[in-house]
């Protein structure tokens, strides 16, 4: 018992024996003032000691409220989330703003009373089960990685760490959580990131080897050379059987300093070139070789970067042979030339004497032939007549080898009007239905005598039909367009359908149909100069359809 207890106890009693008459403690006669004395020390004792007790009493509930204050907003304001769970039932006794914002609620009393199942937040009980059974055997957790759900059904990830602490008696698991739902993106993004640098490093690494082994295996030749200074850097074995110099004598060197440019306006002209675009493609340049033979090449250049710097990656033909040939047709064109020129003249004067005397001899002495006579001398004009076309036939055969072609963009729609045009002049019933055509960079004469000779020729080979009808249309196919002259005329035998493009070949008789048999081989020579290609499809009978193509 306390003091100020033992001092009222005292003062009790001695009120006690005045009011309950207690003789054995009653007072004397005259002791009054002494007991009233003793009473009123005992009692300002008292008083001095209950304010003592007050005072430090108050003092001490004033530090208590501080700390508590301090411990309220220490624990409702941390920016980390905080929960207090009681660890017999796993009952959440109190959870701060950060822990209500974190799992999706609008106020710590939707937590407050609940387990993790019933708040549905729980992605694994047994995790949290484990953290439970560790912080009870005074094992603090730190820094634990677990997924939580929010209460839209979200899940995030948490690092948590737990301590036990006592809250009004009662053992209680306090965990501090912080939302790293961010940070593991992060890191998984890194982790993907690096990933694919692996690969794309594995990649480039086997990329490289690809290309080595390409550069070095390739026929053509191959040189990578600086841009800054000219020098080589890689040559292939295709390269130093070109230029007659070991790998060793080349790489470190320009051309230049191994005397191998012929022409220095020109080899200047093709590097300014690369400079401006950062590539050049098929120049034609000549070097010589170790040996001092004039090599001429065909080359083209790319421009790469490696490590910050210009380098160009060369792909070298040797086209000396070709450019012996080319000399070579040159003067063989020269020479057919003559004997075209010897054909037209020299052929076509016995050709007007046969005609002009038949002519003479069919009127001066038309009485004394027979009708066999007439006859004989008629199929003298026609074939003579015959034989002239041939020969046109030919020259103009011969012209389209050697014509130089003058390319410029140019309307297909056009070029059908004006061949349909001059079709229509001829007699003929065919239907003939054309679709929209594309524009075109073609020879523009040529291109129009190739759709003259097509639709001649489907007017002409199905004119025999009650009902002729021709179709000519276009397609984009890849890098080409496809057009095509489509008739239901007499068609031909699909076995022989090459024999169509070659000269004074035909697959009908002159009695069936007339002609010479070189206007198909004309227009496969057309479009072969175009850079496309030519051919047929037909069925006996029933109709065929002749396509060509042209590069876009």
């Amino acid at each position: 018992m306390k003091d100020s207890d033992n001092y009222l106890q005292e003062i009790v009693n001695v009120l006690s024996a005045y009011v309950l008459e207690d003789y054995s403690m009653r007072l004397k006669p005259g002791d009054e003032n002494d007991a009233l004395n003793i009473l009123a020390n005992k009692v300002n004792a008292l008083g001095e000691r209950l304010s003592k007790e007050q005072a430090a009493r108050k003092a001490l509930e004033q530090s208590h409220s501080s700390t508590m204050e301090l411990y309220k907003g220490l624990f409702e304001n941390n920016a980390m989330a905080i929960v207090i769970m009681r660890l017999s039932d796993r009952v959440v006794l109190d959870v701060n703003h950060a822990g209500v914002r974190l799992f999706g609620f609008e106020s710590k009393e939707h937590l407050i009373g609940k387990t993790g199942e019933e708040l549905g937040v729980m992605t694994n009980p047994e995790i949290r089960d484990k953290a439970v059974a560790d912080v009870q055997n005074d094992r603090q957790t730190t820094n634990k990685e677990v997924p939580v759900k929010t209460r839209s059904g979200e899940v995030r990830w948490i690092t948590g760490s737990s301590n036990v602490v006592l809250v009004n008696g009662q053992r209680c698991m306090l965990t501090l959580m912080m939302d790293t739902t961010e940070k593991k993106k992060a890191e998984e993004e890194i982790r993907k990131r690096s990933n694919d640098l692996e690969q794309k490093i594995k990649q480039l690494k086997e990329s490289e080897e690809k290309f080595l082994k390409a550069f070095h295996a390739s026929s053509s030749g191959n040189t990578i050379t600086r841009i800054s200074d000219g020098s080589y850097v890689d040559v292939n074995d295709s390269f130093v059987k070109i230029s007659g110099y070991s790998r060793e004598e080349l790489i470190g060197h320009t051309s230049s300093d191994l005397g191998m440019v012929v022409s220095m306006p020109r080899r200047e002209k093709a590097m300014n070139e690369l400079r401006e675009l950062g590539y050049i493609r098929d120049h034609e340049i000549s070097i010589k070789s170790k040996a001092g033979v004039q090599v001429d090449l065909l080359y083209s250049s790319e421009t790469i970067l490696v490590n910050g710097e210009k380098f160009s990656l060369n792909q070298i033909y040797d086209i000396t042979e070709r450019k012996q040939t080319e000399l070579q047709l040159q003067f063989l064109n020269k020479e057919l030339e003559a004997f075209s020129y010897s054909v037209s003249h020299d052929l076509r004067a016995p050709l007007r004497i046969l005609n002009g005397y038949s002519e003479m001899l069919e009127e001066d002495y038309q009485d004394a032939l027979d009708e066999n006579g007439r006859t004989l001398i008629q199929t003298i004009r026609r074939n003579a007549l015959r034989m002239n076309s041939l020969i046109d036939n030919l020259l103009e055969f011969s012209r389209m080898g050697r014509r130089e072609l003058i390319k410029k963009k140019i309307s297909m729609n056009e070029i059908m009007r004006e061949a349909r045009a001059d079709v229509d002049h001829s007699a003929h019933n065919a239907k003939i239905t054309i679709a929209d055509m594309p524009v075109v960079k073609a020879d523009q004469a040529l291109l129009y005598q190739v759709v003259h000779n097509l639709m001649s020729n489907s007017v002409k080979y199905s004119s025999k039909k009650e009902h002729p009808v021709i179709e000519i249309g276009c397609e984009e196919k890849d890098s080409d367009y496809v057009f095509w002259f489509k008739d239901n005329g007499a068609g031909f035998d699909q076995n022989y359908a090459q024999k169509l493009f070659g000269v004074f070949q035909r697959l009908h008789t002159q009695e069936e149909f007339q002609g010479i048999g070189v206007g198909l081989a004309i227009v496969q020579r057309i479009i072969l100069r175009h850079g496309g290609k030519v051919w047929a499809e037909g069925i006996y009978g029933e109709g065929a359809t002749f396509y060509f193509s042209l590069p876009k």
